[in-house]
């Protein structure tokens, strides 16, 4: 599921400061679920990235 999001080309990328940490909320439209998705990610140096919380949005 978080691949569908992050590989989506209709993808919104929002930056959000949480605890000291900056971390990406990725939201978008997955076709293969037809559903809206959302994933938290971080970045970190060294690091390819953090997975934090994937969620299909309440109601779809």
């Amino acid at each position: 599921m978080p691949g569908e999001v992050l590989e989506s080309r209709y993808r919104l990328d929002i930056p959000v400061t949480r605890g000291g940490e900056l971390r990406v909320q990725s939201v978008s439209y997955a076709l293969g679920f037809l559903a809206v998705l959302t994933v938290v990610h971080t970045a970190r140096a060294g690091h390819a990235g953090h997975q934090l919380s994937p969620r299909k949005r309440p109601g779809t």
